[in-house]
């Protein structure tokens, strides 16, 4: 990446949080790789029926890239924490809790959920979220910042950013024009990229406002063929409902096959089979212009760049498309048969036997997708044999202490508003009425 080759110029054609994102990163792009960035981004009159904005590990990893401080992320946006998912449906006896995690401990050499599920045989658990920190700090509306090096007891957790949308892009067009962006038409440019997608593909959307109890958790909520989504930033509670239909739901791989085609990069026909109800669809955007940062031209031809950008987009959307699929396929809104190869392995093997089959471009750990799977009330018929090595009374002492250690973490930190308050985050414009 030490030059462009021909690349001087680039026009962005796109609009909402698309454009202004990659508006903001190609302009921070071509301050150091002397290249400029032209387009128009103009704000809109429709924001009220538009979901909140989530931000997931990729896209938070994004902006850190380009020197976007998250404390005034969150104070610009009204921003907010979260650390897990509660999820209601049909098929579930009673709401479920996905905790984030990034990694779970062996124990013994045998994976935690085995010792989990062999224990639930016995009927001697409580569920698995149980077990991990977010579970508490969610339910005392509480907030920490992980620590990698220290897990909480045989586990470590993520979160996400939850945005008000219009303040998000309002911060997104300012920050592209600090790093050089151009307001302006511009009919030639060495390459176009385009990022058209507007994410109003929700309906029913109710704003209550004010709220500031700021709980550390999403709900989603699944009747009637839709996906409710309940969520608070730091001044409202919103609740959008997304309909999700069987067709929108199949694996579409023709239209990442050709994302990069001669000096266009098209991003909004991909990027139009997943939904804005969680941060997989963000994450989504953030790994396309990651990876198009990896494989920035240094020459005229950019066929080898294209063709590599090409698999690494198609690899990435279809595994967003994948976690999407799994609530909906638990929830019984689709079936399995119209989700993808890949997806039916996971959830076949994941069904058999807890053995969690993972592919390149997961937008989630190993470990949070079986926090995930679980919480759906995808329960394994059986488990690891070697679990049997264990007796019951060694299995629930183990689970115990887990269980203790992550409790008395969660109960003892600060209530969010506390922490945002601490980190001087919150924010403190007046809404407009």
């Amino acid at each position: 990446m030490a030059h462009v080759g021909s690349v001087s110029s680039i026009r962005i054609d796109g609009d909402f949080h698309g454009g202004s994102i990659c508006a903001v990163f190609l302009s921070w792009l071509g301050k150091s790789l002397g290249f400029t960035v032209s387009g128009s981004l103009s704000e809109h009159s429709s924001y009220e029926k538009q979901p909140p904005i989530i931000l997931g590990p990729q896209a938070l990893s994004l902006f850190r890239k380009i020197g976007l401080d998250e404390r005034d992320m969150l104070k610009a946006c009204a921003g907010t924490f979260v650390v897990g998912a509660e999820f209601e449906h049909d098929n579930l006896n009673a709401p479920s809790f996905a905790p984030y995690l990034t990694s779970v401990a062996t124990l013994d050499g045998i994976a935690f959920h085995q010792i989990y599920g062999a224990a639930r045989s016995l009927h001697i658990i409580a569920p698995y979220s149980d077990y991990f920190a977010p579970l508490y700090l969610a339910k005392g509306k509480r907030f920490s910042h992980p620590i990698e090096t220290q897990p909480v007891g045989r586990a470590n957790f993520r979160y996400n950013l939850i945005l008000e949308r219009a303040l998000f892009e309002d911060y997104m067009r300012r920050a592209a024009k600090h790093y050089g962006f151009r307001s302006a038409t511009q009919n030639d440019a060495d390459l176009i990229l385009k990022a058209d997608n507007n994410p109003l593909q929700a309906d029913g959307f109710t704003k209550i406002s004010p709220n500031t109890t700021m709980p550390s958790h999403i709900k989603y909520r699944v009747k009637n063929s839709a996906i409710i989504q309940i969520v608070q930033t730091q001044t409202d509670c919103l609740e959008t409902l997304f309909p999700v239909e069987n067709q929108s739901r199949k694996t579409q791989s023709d239209t990442c096959q050709n994302v990069w085609q001669d000096n266009v990069i098209n991003l909004s026909d991909c990027l139009r089979s997943l939904l804005p109800y969680d941060h997989a669809y963000m994450d989504a955007i953030a790994s396309l212009l990651l990876s198009l940062f990896d494989l920035w031209p240094d020459k005229s031809d950019t066929t080898i760049n294209a063709a590599e950008f090409n698999r690494r987009v198609e690899s990435s959307i279809n595994r967003a498309k994948d976690f999407q699929s799994a609530l909906c396929v638990a929830a019984g809104l689709i079936d399995i048969e119209n989700t993808s190869q890949p997806f039916k392995v996971k959830w076949q093997q994941f069904l058999s036997r807890g053995r969690l089959v993972s592919y390149d471009d997961e937008p989630v750990s190993d470990a949070e997708w079986i926090a995930y799977l679980l919480a759906l009330g995808i329960n394994p018929e059986r488990v690891d044999p070697l679990t049997g090595k264990f007796t019951p009374t060694q299995m629930t002492d183990a689970l115990n202490l887990q269980k203790d250690i992550s409790q008395k973490w969660g109960n003892s930190q600060a209530i969010q508003t506390e922490y945002l308050g601490r980190a001087k985050a919150l924010y403190a414009h007046k809404r407009s009425q």
